[in-house]
């Protein structure tokens, strides 16, 4: 599965990308803390987990450590960085 951490302009859009080549929704995972980008994203067909990337318990609950991919798009240089290092661990 791929997982999308943060789902705003630039995550969606490689989102749409990513099915646009053929990804089946169901292998898409995505993180965001706002509501509406979750909506946004389970219309697509992906699975949504509502909460902050950065946390252990939320990449946990994803399996990060099975992934195929993980694709940042927090919109912050802190945060994006915050989020691969806890998913490294």
């Amino acid at each position: 599965h791929v997982v999308i951490a943060g789902f705003g302009k630039n995550g969606s859009t490689a989102a749409e990308e990513l099915l646009k080549d053929g990804l089946d929704p169901a292998r898409l995972v995505v993180i965001d803390c706002k509501q509406e980008a979750c909506d946004t994203a389970r219309e697509l067909g992906a699975a949504v987990m509502q909460g902050d990337a950065s946390r252990n318990e939320v990449l946990e609950a994803v399996h990060i450590n099975r992934a195929a991919r993980l694709i940042v798009s927090a919109g912050r240089d802190d945060t994006g960085i915050l989020i691969v290092l806890t998913a490294r661990a």
